[in-house]
This record gives structure tokens, sequence and C-alpha cells, in this order.
């Protein structure tokens, strides 16, 4: 069996992996929050008084908003809590030089510019998208390098 040559960890993907990780984790306990804040919305007593106080300011129908509510943040949740183990995940294989670290990488990082694409076109126009875009592009062109494709061993 073959042994693969030593490369050393490029140190922007100790970056990447460092910053995946933390974010993996500030998203897995923003989807933990969520589910926590739709708990609370679903509490009988708070929702009396939180729908008491939209119908006060004549918000119509006020149950179909709270329900709504509920529901979005659900499944939001779900989502940052899935996307949050998967950024920690991920940044694990950044740092260890898993090859399907790196797929999963490129993967993200491409719908990560879709979705900075979209963001500026619908519903409307945002400067955060062109930063996303940017971003995005410059970390798969960097994904795409040499010596970091070898990290992953990929040639």
């Amino acid at each position: 069996m073959e042994e693969k040559p030593r490369v050393d960890r490029p140190l922007g993907v100790a970056v990447l992996a460092v910053l995946d990780i933390i974010g993996g984790i500030l998203a897995f306990i923003g989807g933990i929050a969520m589910a926590a804040v739709s708990a609370m919305v679903n509490n009988p007593d708070l929702r009396d008084r939180i729908r008491d106080s939209m119908i006060s300011m004549g918000v119509p129908n006020v149950d179909a908003l709270l329900d709504m509510l509920v529901t979005v943040l659900i499944v939001v949740g779900a989502i940052m809590f899935i996307m949050g183990l998967v950024g920690v995940v991920v940044g694990w294989g950044f740092w260890a030089g898993k090859q399907w670290a790196w797929f999963i990488g490129v993967i993200f990082y491409i719908v990560s510019v879709v979705i900075s694409v979209v963001g500026m076109v619908w519903p409307v126009w945002s400067p955060t998208s062109v930063i996303g875009i940017i971003i995005g592009a410059v970390i798969l062109y960097y994904l795409f390098r040499p010596n970091v494709k070898a990290w992953f061993g990929k040639t």
C-alpha cells in the first residue's frame, strides 16, 4: 500500500475550518433558540397576550399569523440546527483534509453564491448579496488552488 506524501495544511483551509466550526455552533444554537421561541409563542398564556396585543393594534387574522409564525420558527430552526451540524462536521473535515469535506464545501459555496445571486434580484436588491457573491466566489477559487486540492488528496 503506497502512502501519500505529507502535505501541510494551508492557512486558508485552517481559517475556513475554524470559521465553519464556529458558524456551525452558532447556527446549531440559533436553531435550538428558534425551537424554544416557537414553544413559547405556542404557550397558551403567552399566545393569548400576544393575540390581545395584536388585536388592539388592529392586526387582522391574528390566529393565522401566530400559527404561521410558529411554523416558520420551527422550519427555520430545524434548517439552522441541521446546517449547524453540517458546518461543524465540514469544519472538522477541512481541518483533517478529508476529500468528502472538500466536495461538500464546494457544493455549499456554489449554493451560497446562487442564493446570493437570487438575493440580489428577489425580493429586493441587497448589498449584502454582493458581498456574499464575492466571498463565495473567492472561497470557491481558493478551494480549487493546487496546494488546497493537494491537502484534500485531490490532484
